[in-house]
């Protein structure tokens, strides 16, 4: 018998290589689509981060200077530090006139998830009370 058998024959048909090729497209597009959702969620918190930063770094300066000499309230950082970042420091009495309420938002333009506020009570150096405090 030199006829090789039907059923003797090994190998993949050509329905299953098509099978096993979709199979693995579908895994494929799918490591994708999460490597690039996780690529854009790792850019947002980067920016969150930079304007935290931002943040803390204009409050500093409100807290080396004092609230009370502070004359800028508004404006734009360098564009070095993150393009389209602008400040706004709101500095309000409280009931004692010995405390500064100081309010330090940070907005980016184009994004909305990296609005950043940060609010700190300051009290004043020539206070009794800062006597006390310590």
């Amino acid at each position: 018998m030199n006829a090789i058998s039907r059923n003797s024959v090994s190998g993949f048909t050509l329905l299953e290589t098509l099978i096993a090729v979709a199979v693995l497209a579908i895994a494929f597009v799918t490591i994708v689509g999460s490597l690039d959702n996780m690529q854009r969620s790792l850019g947002r918190t980067r920016d969150r981060s930079q304007t935290i930063e931002l943040a803390q770094r204009k409050m500093l300066e409100v807290a080396e200077k004092g609230p009370s000499s502070i004359r800028e309230t508004k404006g734009r950082f360098n564009d070095d530090d993150l393009p389209g970042a602008t400040f706004v420091i709101d500095i309000k009495d409280t009931t004692d006139v010995d405390i500064k309420r100081v309010t330090v938002t940070i907005d980016v333009k184009n994004q909305p998830n990296a609005h950043v506020e940060l609010t700190r009570l300051f009290l004043k150096k020539s206070s009794p009370k800062a006597l006390s405090i310590q």
